[in-house]
């Protein structure tokens, strides 16, 4: 698991246009999780155009939102994760659920999983059998290979399940909580249309997995942001910082910052570790 590559994650982030306080948090975030693990749906439903993306424009520095499909907004995330896990060295293993369970591209150091998972991600996605509980149940396995470690080095695996769907079913649920019980931190990242209402995925992970297990949800970085903006308007919510979330960073002030306008001196205390 030792092979982290920092410089390669600042050459890459830099390219990327990252700044270099955030580049040292997520550099920070990778040390103390050696291993990720990238479950993604990749059925009919991604083709929805209620997807969001955010597109920068070299020349200015500025942004923009396109709408898009959720499969392009999934493809986003993963060729970034990817393309970090390669230019880093930090393992990091993609799994479609459609695909059979023994099927997981890892990506390091070695090109050939980047270029393969970049050419999988072009096809568009299509119905076929969703094979979700077992390919929980298979990073499961491989965690428990890696537990006495990880505990030694008081560290956690990561599991990141890219998911546009609303309600898991009870296999899902079950694997996902032999999972919990492992030294995992679990991060529910939903590609969606955004809607308001409580699905039975959120009232199944409120009621049973963040009560059991280190776990966090979080939609596309404009819910989020719009989230974070309605109550701390003084705070930039970038893609930078939810690209950190994505990969299990604490987010312990980003929620609060979504439920509580903060004091002077909680933004000075922030500014002061960043």
């Amino acid at each position: 698991m030792n092979t982290f590559d920092a410089n390669g994650a600042r050459r890459y982030l830099q390219s990327q246009g990252w700044p270099g306080a955030l580049q040292e948090m997520l550099i920070a975030r990778m040390r103390s999780t050696p291993v990720r693990f990238f479950l993604y749906h990749d059925t009919s439903s991604m083709g929805a155009s209620d997807g969001r993306r955010l597109l920068k424009d070299p020349l200015s520095a500025t942004c923009r939102e396109v709408r898009c499909s959720r499969w392009a907004e999934l493809m986003d995330m993963l060729t970034f994760h990817a393309q970090l896990s390669q230019a880093s060295g930090a393992v990091s293993a993609f799994r479609a659920t459609h695909d059979d369970v023994s099927q997981a591209l890892v990506v390091g150091r070695d090109h050939g999983p980047l270029h393969e998972l970049l050419n999988r991600l072009t096809v568009y996605p299509h119905g076929r059998t969703n094979r979700l509980a077992e390919h929980v149940a298979a990073v499961a396995a491989s965690v428990r290979l890696l537990a006495a470690q990880l505990a030694e080095a008081r560290q956690r695996a990561v599991v990141v399940l890219v998911t546009d769907v609303e309600e898991l079913t009870a296999a899902e649920q079950a694997a996902l909580l032999e999972l919990a019980k492992l030294p995992v931190k679990l991060v529910f990242r939903l590609i969606s249309g955004g809607s308001a209402a409580l699905t039975p995925l959120d009232q199944w992970l409120s009621e049973h997995v963040f009560s059991q297990m280190v776990a966090t949800k979080i939609g596309n970085v404009f819910e989020e942001a719009e989230e974070v903006h309605r109550i701390n308007p003084w705070f930039t919510y970038s893609q930078e910082v939810h690209h950190l979330r994505e990969i299990g960073a604490d987010d312990a002030d980003i929620r609060g910052l979504k439920r509580d306008a903060w004091s002077l001196d909680q933004i000075h205390a922030l500014v002061a570790t960043t």
